[in-house]
């Protein structure tokens, strides 16, 4: 993460993938937040590795996304049958959902470095603009 460079310019460890334990646990990710961000994470992996197979359910949606299909926001029929993977995810409501889980990892992120988050907590705003609701 380039956050970790900024103003250090010879970080003394270096800075953790965030698909790593070691991100979600210093920046202390937990709870629903680590819920929604490991499902953000998965269907990243859907999307940039579209290698889709039959999900093996009536709603084309696989069973370890659950959990997303539930809450309502993606593209569906509402039918027992639903549209593809790829399709029901191209959906506004989804992407909101998305924004609105990288605004709150963002803040855990910055909020770590007391020291330096007056940098960065201008930019907190730009991941809510009335565009998003």
């Amino acid at each position: 993460m380039e956050y970790e460079f900024i103003l250090h310019p010879h970080p003394t460890t270096k800075p953790p993938d965030i698909a790593t334990p070691e991100f979600i646990a210093r920046y202390g990710i937990s709870g629903e937040l680590l819920e929604d961000f490991k499902d953000l994470v998965e269907l990243r992996n859907e999307i940039i590795h579209p290698a889709h197979a039959a999900t093996g359910t009536t709603d084309n949606w696989p069973l370890y996304l659950a959990r997303v299909k539930a809450k309502g926001i993606l593209e569906s029929t509402g039918e027992e049958h639903d549209f593809v993977l790829l399709s029901q995810i191209a959906s506004h409501r989804l992407f909101v959902w998305a924004v609105g889980i990288v605004r709150l990892l963002y803040e855990k992120v910055i909020i770590s470095d007391p020291e330096r988050m007056p940098l960065f907590a201008g930019y907190l705003a730009s991941f809510d603009p009335p565009w998003f609701h």
